[in-house]
């Protein structure tokens, strides 16, 4: 795979940390883009935040946390649009991302798309794990 969904469950250890301190300094992952838009940041990875509502609420403005394919490993996005089916359900969010895209450095989970914005893409509502609304706090582990 070529995309950040690699095989990446080496990202929450300290010795991840260590490694990729320099690009951590450069602030381009996700997120880093959360932070840059809304003022607001979790500490940790994204693997470390937590969402604070539950999905069927979800509005533009909250931000996304994406279950990858790895154990563990996660993706915060901007949700910038969110369509819903007949009945009120989520059907689909369209986001805004940084760090998304075709894998550069996979030891630092780093993409083509690093600090700038991923190309507009869609995703359905089975593919969220969480959703933070930055108005109110993330809830406690």
């Amino acid at each position: 795979m070529g995309f950040l969904c690699s095989p990446l469950a080496h990202a929450q250890s300290p010795n991840f940390i260590k490694a990729c301190q320099s690009w951590i300094d450069k602030k381009g992952y996700s997120t880093d883009y959360i932070e840059q838009k809304n003022g607001k940041r979790q500490p940790g990875l994204a693997s470390e935040w937590r969402g604070n509502i539950p999905v069927e609420d979800v509005q533009p403005g909250d931000v996304i946390l994406i279950r990858l394919p790895v154990a563990g490993a996660m993706h915060a996005a901007l949700a910038d649009e969110v369509r819903r089916n007949a009945d009120g359900s989520v059907s689909e969010i369209r986001l805004s991302e940084w760090n998304w895209g075709k894998m550069t450095d996979q030891r630092c989970l780093i993409t083509e798309n690093f600090g700038k914005l991923s190309p507009t893409r869609w995703i359905t509502r089975d593919a969220i794990a969480q959703v933070w609304r930055t108005s109110l706090p993330p809830k406690q582990q």
